[in-house]
């Protein structure tokens, strides 16, 4: 495995990403309040089906019931654009979809075992790797958009989180005692998710 810490540019994610539509689209940023923010705005103007949203740090990054989720340089904070037909019902199934993916491609890719928390974490030895934040907008009985937000704690130093989470949270380079290669690692989880949600979407409704 190979490090590295410069920025996740789109150009380096496109040139072997094998997808169809997930990630064919990138808007990648140094720092944001969140990445679901731009994301939920973005779709709003009209962003296509898998537009990605990736940045180094986020400013204000959030969990599930509005928890604060700490962002630093190092890891891995995206968001996708799905615009799914189905129900709303069927559209919260997505977020543990993700999970599944996240938890499937650490396991694989790392050797490392990753086990999921009902329904938006992904732990390794009990402590928090990963956490996904699903958000929806709707228009009457259907789906108008999906932005599945992912927070991978990935080539970060326990020491660059708040004291009081430091006993709860892990990461890839302190499970693996050296620095991943992030951009290796999106386009993987990108690939998997397209052909998850290929598959389970279509059976979901």
């Amino acid at each position: 495995m190979t490090g590295e810490l410069r920025m996740i540019e789109p150009e380096t994610i496109k040139d072997k990403l094998q997808t169809n539509f997930i990630g064919q689209e990138i808007h990648n940023f140094v720092e944001v309040t969140s990445t679901n923010d731009v994301a939920k705005e973005l779709a709003i103007k009209g962003a296509r089906d898998g537009t990605l949203v990736v940045a180094e740090t986020q400013s204000c990054g959030r969990g599930r019931l509005g928890k604060k989720w700490v962002s630093p340089k190092g890891g891995i904070w995206f968001s996708i654009i799905l615009r799914p037909k189905g129900n709303p019902e069927a559209a919260l199934k997505l977020t543990l979809m993700t999970a599944k993916v996240v938890a499937k491609v650490i396991s694989d890719i790392f050797r490392l075992e990753a086990e999921i928390k009902h329904p938006n974490d992904v732990l390794i030895g009990g402590k928090k790797m990963c956490g996904i934040l699903t958000e929806m907008r709707t228009k009457g009985n259907t789906v108008d958009f999906v932005v599945i937000g992912v927070g991978i704690n990935a080539n970060i130093n326990l020491d660059s989180f708040p004291r009081p989470l430091r006993k709860s949270v892990t990461s890839l380079k302190e499970e693996l005692k050296e620095d991943i290669d992030r951009k290796r690692l999106l386009r993987v989880l990108l690939e998997e998710l397209e052909q998850y949600y290929i598959r389970e979407w279509f059976c979901a409704v």
